[in-house]
């Protein structure tokens, strides 16, 4: 498996993408990439590749997303502790903004609101039942705290709580 395939298994491992915005020329900047541009036919061979290994699929719109297999691999690759998995965010329902964290175990969820310089003090954590935090992944039960505050106050969960996975690029 070559750096670039690994690269695109990476990206795909929590939104699927279009195949055009892979195949473009300007892919490594457009996605903030730490590799050099790959051409366009190297690119086109891994997506074959992928393809015709059984990690990725291409849908009908043109999207390409991981398959089961290609989650798995991600996964082993990745070194994934799902016991630390989160993420976190906000959405806006009726000119109001929702900002939420979701997490595998309430442990994470306690550190989130002990790092989150009293924002989710008020909180109480709940069960997220039948959570499916990423597309190819089987849902499961996870908790969350969700409050009505501007996503800007949040501190960058992802710098002080544990790491789920290894950084990319590779180690």
């Amino acid at each position: 498996m070559n750096n670039l395939n690994l690269t695109i298994i990476h990206l795909l491992h929590n939104m699927r993408i279009s195949q055009s915005a892979i195949l473009s020329d300007d892919f490594v900047e457009s996605l903030n990439l730490n590799i050099d541009n790959p051409s366009f036919s190297e690119k086109l061979e891994s997506l074959n590749y992928l393809g015709d290994s059984g990690y990725i699929q291409i849908n009908k719109d043109e999207y390409i997303g991981l398959t089961s297999k290609g989650g798995e691999f991600w996964e082993s690759e990745f070194l994934i502790d799902w016991n630390l998995y989160f993420e976190y965010g906000s959405q806006f329902i009726n000119d109001k903004e929702l900002t939420f964290f979701y997490a595998t175990n309430k442990e994470t969820v306690q550190l989130a609101i002990d790092n989150s310089n009293v924002l989710f003090n008020d909180c109480g954590i709940k069960i997220a039942e039948n959570w499916q935090p990423i597309y190819w992944k089987e849902p499961f039960n996870g908790f969350y705290i969700e409050k009505e505050l501007d996503s800007e106050l949040l501190p960058y969960f992802d710098e002080v709580l544990p790491k789920y996975c290894k950084d990319y690029p590779l180690e």
